[in-house]
């Protein structure tokens, strides 16, 4: 655990292993997000027979920032972290922002190490603009100011600063009260008229409380102020670029619930178009934190899964839809 890799150029990478005799995967974490597993979301691994690796992207937690990264080039990263644990198989899952990372490192590893991919309720190549104009608020203010760094930065320190003022007054009040102070019933109780004011679901507010955050999970991801974050949201920006999705020639599996606001639904459909044999599954009463159980899920599938047997389905589904018309 809190494991660190130095790479030639001196910059570090930090992983967790969360071990167990599982099957092996690469998890590329969500924005702003770290290696932190909460306890949840290990044992769901361990029930699918997953054995889950968790690193921090640069910027985050025990990595070093990277300005300017694309992409393609956290790649190399995770491969160190692979190597060094003599890993020769994996599967990697890609959550939220990970998502284009997952995929990244499927086409960087190829076939005979990475063998299968699943990305759950993950942002798609961003160059498409249905997409991109879905997501609103403060990632497409982030998307315009891209071409800037510094001022994706402090865009997102004025939110961070504005989300804390708009439930300061509360959240003092009940954090001053030493009974209250590690209650996370209260805390919640603080979150919930500002997430349903967000279009936020009942059932992923409840999913907030079920994995709650952890101290160390909470520093770790700002560890390194807003850099990961706005990095993150630059290179999303640019798309696909960096990384040949067509390569991607093991079973995929793409997991998105359909009351997701954070990243709606169109993105699971795009997804889809630019990976043809991937396999859909979307669920209409999960959003974008309730999802956890059904990637978990959907990574253990993979294991049983080659990427002939979903081209075939894949075949069949189209000529069904051909015999429809």
């Amino acid at each position: 655990m809190n494991q660190v890799i130095t790479h030639a150029d001196g910059s570090t990478t930090g992983y967790n292993d969360y071990g167990g005799p599982g099957y092996p995967c690469v998890l590329c974490h969500g924005a702003p997000d770290c290696r932190v597993m909460d306890e949840y979301s290990v044992e769901l691994a361990k029930q699918n027979n997953v054995r889950l690796i968790c690193f921090d992207r640069p910027g985050y937690g025990l990595s070093s920032p990277k300005p300017g990264h694309e992409i393609s080039d956290v790649s190399i990263d995770a491969m160190a972290i692979i190597d060094a644990l003599k890993i020769e198989k994996f599967i990697v899952c890609g959550a939220s922002t990970g998502g284009p990372y997952a995929f990244s490192l499927a086409v960087y590893a190829g076939p005979n190490r990475c063998t299968g991919v699943v990305v759950g309720c993950a942002m798609t190549d961003m160059r498409y603009p249905a997409a991109r104009v879905s997501m609103g608020g403060i990632v497409t203010e982030a998307y315009d100011l891209s071409h800037d760094r510094d001022l994706v930065i402090k865009l997102l320190e004025a939110k961070e600063e504005k989300k804390i003022g708009d439930e300061g007054g509360i959240w003092s009040f009940l954090m001053s009260i030493p009974i209250l102070k590690d209650n996370s019933i209260w805390q919640l109780m603080v979150l919930i008229p500002f997430l349903r004011s967000h279009g936020w679901p009942w059932i992923d507010i409840r999913a907030l409380f079920t994995h709650e955050q952890n101290e160390e999970k909470k520093k770790a991801i700002t560890a390194f102020g807003q850099q990961g974050y706005a990095d993150d949201r630059i290179a999303g920006s640019k798309g696909w670029h960096s990384f040949d999705i067509k390569k991607i020639k093991v079973p995929c599996i793409i997991v998105h619930g359909e009351l997701d606001v954070a990243v709606p639904i169109v993105a699971a459909h795009h997804t889809k178009s630019l990976v043809p044999h991937a396999e859909l599954r979307i669920f209409a009463e999960r959003g974008h934190m309730s999802i956890n159980d059904h990637i978990m899920e959907a990574c253990s599938d993979i294991l049983n899964y080659t990427y002939e047997q979903q081209v075939e389905k894949e075949k069949e589904y189209i000529n069904k839809m051909k015999n429809k018309l």
